[in-house]
């Protein structure tokens, strides 16, 4: 079974209990902004929230 990036993300978030709201206060999105970045791939916005759950 395939597993989107979004669905990665989150199970390392739960992994390492970070939250929506710790990764969103660092970088300035929304909520649903950074939900729907990380949806659309957008490469960036994805290694920056990868590096902030591994800091956690």
């Amino acid at each position: 079974m395939k597993v989107d990036k979004y669905t990665e993300i989150r199970m390392k978030m739960v992994e390492k209990k970070v939250f929506w709201k710790d990764i969103y206060s660092k970088l300035g999105y929304s909520d649903w902004g950074l939900r729907l970045a990380i949806k659309n791939n957008n490469k960036d916005i994805i290694k920056k929230v990868e590096e902030i759950i591994a800091s956690s």
